[in-house]
């Protein structure tokens, strides 16, 4: 007769195993049972609030005292504090958080992803601009940032509807600042291009910024900051950010061959016509112009 195979025992578990895994993990028996060890609410919302935000729909479905904890304003609240530290999040979601807490942090997560962003919010945010190495030595020499500084600060400025920049050294070259879109003053802190910028946002997303005598330069483009929520403008040549730069304290993506990935073959064609503009001027009083910035990456 053939042999029968014989079913091998599973390993019996040890004393000490008991369950593992985290709360909400666990099954809705255990939960209930802890439940009954928890009669403080207090107690009991301080424990669902270490729970990540996809365990606390299965704490809910413990009991209905579990269910009305976990749905409570106080514990969102908390929640959405928590998950906000450190980031950037508008004023309006801080205001709702304390009446509509879960809302308040839906609201903030749809934000961050934005690609867009508010004229009044761009004027309400201190933003911080450095150089990238693509605009050279002449530029990056005197830059804070590169000499191991915090970067320059700068505010943008609304102010109704703004003339066309035109009539400065490369002013013909210079995009119409039209009223067309928001636009305004840029203000330096402690800075000697102070008054002679300007800016204008184009559907939300694209900043041109325009100097009395340089002309408009490439368009920045909006991009965001995932570590930070933050908003980040970058150029071919540049960088505004709405949180503080150092270089020794940037992470990896604020680097310029990661920021490199987030800049279009428009801007660099729009940057090759800048530079091209500027070869092109040869009245006398440019000899102690700055040099075009350069044209590779």
């Amino acid at each position: 007769m053939p042999r029968t195979r014989s079913k091998k025992r599973a390993p019996a578990s040890s004393s000490s195993g008991g369950a593992s895994g985290s709360l909400c993990e666990r099954s809705p028996a255990a939960l209930r049972l802890i439940s009954e060890c928890l009669d403080s609410d207090d107690l009991l919302l301080h424990v669902l609030g270490l729970l990540p935000l996809a365990g606390l729909g299965r704490a809910a479905c413990v009991s209905s005292r579990w269910a009305r904890l976990a749905a409570s304003n106080s514990l969102w609240a908390s929640l959405a504090e928590r998950v906000w530290e450190g980031r950037h999040v508008s004023e309006a979601c801080r205001a709702q958080r304390r009446q509509h807490g879960r809302s308040a942090l839906r609201r903030s997560l749809a934000e961050s992803e934005a690609r867009h962003i508010d004229p009044s919010l761009l004027c309400e945010l201190t933003w911080h601009f450095r150089f990238k190495r693509a605009a050279g030595e002449h530029w990056t020499g005197s830059d804070p940032y590169w000499q191991g500084a915090r970067a320059r600060t700068l505010r943008f400025e609304p102010d109704g509807a703004a003339p066309a920049q035109r009539g400065g050294r490369r002013g013909r070259h210079a995009h119409d600042m039209s009223a067309a879109c928001p636009a305004g003053a840029v203000r330096w802190e402690e800075e000697a291009w102070d008054g002679l910028m300007r800016w204008r946002l184009e559907g939300g997303s694209l900043l041109r910024v325009s100097h009395a005598q340089l002309g408009a330069f490439p368009a920045e483009r909006l991009v965001r900051h995932p570590p930070s929520w933050g908003y980040l403008f970058t150029s071919p040549w540049a960088v505004y950010a709405s949180f503080p730069l150092s270089r020794a304290a940037d992470d990896a993506s604020l680097t310029d061959r990661a920021l490199g990935r987030s800049v279009e073959p428009w801007q660099w064609a729009e940057a090759a016509r800048y530079n091209e503009a500027a070869a092109g001027e040869s009245s006398s009083d440019e000899e102690d112009a700055p040099p075009p910035f350069p044209a590779g990456v």
